[in-house]
């Protein structure tokens, strides 16, 4: 495949292989926050469609925006993209669903209100990605920030981390370390 697929085949290939994204949780892809009859969302949608919502052992969740590999992080300038504005601006929409309307997903996501993360996918670890910027790490920490999300990671990222559990959980550690 390349970076610049539709962004449904890498879904898929998350669907297929659930542990790129998280290790210790189950990922449900595409589940549907519907509102409840006669609301909708501030922009008139009537049900939220996550990437995947990560549901812990302990009752806490991870909230996944994915978008395609092929899709920047930083202008030349520095600002965030369009594209990672709009996987922010869907996450804001799926927090405050998740706030205002929670009685309707309790019984299926209890205690989502209080203990959900958020996780947005997207990008290769190039400079060109990131409009040529040197400190990626560090451009990543200022999104986060300014964003209200837990996690903004590239398609590099979670391999690496994946790769890196794998090692740890084998006791194959990499010799980097």
């Amino acid at each position: 495949f390349n970076d610049t697929a539709p962004e449904g085949i890498f879904h898929r290939i998350l669907e297929d292989n659930p542990i790129l994204l998280d290790v210790y949780g189950l990922c449900q892809s595409k589940p549907v926050l519907k509102y409840p009859q006669g609301h909708t969302s501030v922009i008139g949608k009537e049900s939220l469609v996550p990437d995947f919502i990560v549901v812990y052992p302990d009752r806490s969740y991870k909230l996944v925006e994915i978008e395609r590999p092929s899709k920047g992080m930083a202008t030349k300038e520095g600002q965030p993209r369009a594209e990672l504005t709009q996987g922010i601006f869907q996450i804001a929409e799926w927090k405050h669903f998740i706030k205002t309307h929670y009685d309707s997903i309790k019984d299926k996501y209890p205690g989502i209100q209080s203990k959900c993360k958020s996780m947005i996918v997207m990008s290769r670890s190039t400079q060109k990605a990131f409009g040529g910027l040197q400190d990626q790490k560090a451009y990543t920490e200022l999104l986060m920030e300014q964003c209200n999300v837990n996690d903004v990671l590239t398609y590099d990222d979670i391999l690496e981390r994946a790769s890196f559990a794998y090692y740890q959980l084998t006791g194959l550690a990499p010799s980097s370390i």
